[in-house]
């Protein structure tokens, strides 16, 4: 009986492995094709460089990239190895929620949700934006699936959650906003943070703030000193002298990117120059990122951190 069970188990968690390698294919096509506004089903697959129209050979999650030598089979551009690290990083995660919650009524939600905050944080990191076409229906689908069963979180702590994570964002924005004269935290880190609250609820919520804080300063400090050591001044936001002589010269380049970074997949890093006494050097902080990465965190986690951190001030 104990053999039969943990047969079921483990066909349960490698079935919904081989699902996360078939929709982290899937959310590859939405990484690259929601911030360019392109359809997600038409055309069909295609080399981003050639615009070859990949064969279904070529697209299988991971080990067709390995046969290809990561290359495109047209034209043998490098295609970037983060393609096959977001399939397997699905399929691994799909994986560990099996494992972990069993399958019961809620987990295909855990899916839906995994698949959102991984998408999220790297738009975010490529674009500086999270699409309302991912985080608005998210919200709506946190709430509506708090009545299925197994739900992390009752509706009531689903909805208080998602309103405490949206007003208390727009209260840092707006604060920030009129205290520096310049935006700070776009309103889709607004967005995000209702979602995952409508998911996760308020105590999850608080602590996916928690360590998105704690992980982005760290991030924030490290390039600061990054740019300091080449002899830079740091800006990660411009002042508002430059943002009006940018919009002057109709510059529309994301305020927290560098202009020597690239987001196009495809193409290969390019070493930095040297830069020139007294630049200004610029480095994007996307804190949806940091926030999709702290929620993913918190989804395996979340309960044993927030038992732990209790135990350290209860007796």
């Amino acid at each position: 009986m104990d053999d039969a069970r943990v047969n079921l188990e483990l066909f349960f968690t490698v079935s919904a492995g081989l699902l996360g390698l078939i929709v982290g294919s899937f959310a590859n096509v939405v990484i690259h094709r929601v911030p360019l506004d392109e359809s997600i089903a038409f055309p069909a697959s295609r080399c981003p460089a050639c615009r070859t129209p990949i064969r279904a050979w070529q697209n299988v999650p991971v080990v067709s990239w390995l046969l290809l030598g990561g290359r495109c089979a047209s034209c043998r551009v490098p295609i970037s190895s983060r393609y096959p690290l977001v399939e397997a990083l699905h399929g691994a995660g799909f994986a560990a929620l099996m494992a972990r919650f069993g399958p019961t009524p809620f987990t295909p939600v855990l899916f839906l949700l995994f698949f959102a905050l991984v998408v999220l944080a790297l738009i975010d990191w490529d674009h500086q934006i999270l699409p309302d076409v991912i985080t608005l229906p998210g919200i709506l689908v946190g709430l509506a699936t708090t009545l299925v069963p197994g739900a992390l979180v009752g509706w009531r702590d689903a909805a208080l959650a998602a309103a405490a994570g949206y007003l208390s964002f727009f209260v840092v924005a707006e604060g920030y906003a009129r205290l520096r004269n310049i935006e700070g935290l776009g309103m889709g880190d607004w967005k995000l943070a209702a979602m995952m609250g409508a998911f996760l609820g308020l105590r999850r919520l608080l602590l996916v703030v928690f360590l998105a804080s704690v992980s982005g300063m760290v991030y924030g400090l490290f390039q600061a000193f990054r740019l300091r050591a080449r002899g830079e001044r740091v800006s990660p936001l411009p002042e508002p002298e430059e943002r009006a002589l940018e919009a002057k010269s109709g510059d529309s380049s994301s305020s927290l990117s560098s202009p020597t970074e690239s987001n196009d997949p495809v193409e290969e890093a390019r070493p930095d120059d040297a830069a020139p006494p007294d630049s200004i050097g610029r480095y994007k902080l996307p804190f949806g990122t940091f926030l999709a990465g702290a929620a993913l965190l918190v989804l395996f986690a979340g309960d044993e951190i927030l038992f732990w951190y209790g135990g350290l001030f209860l007796p």
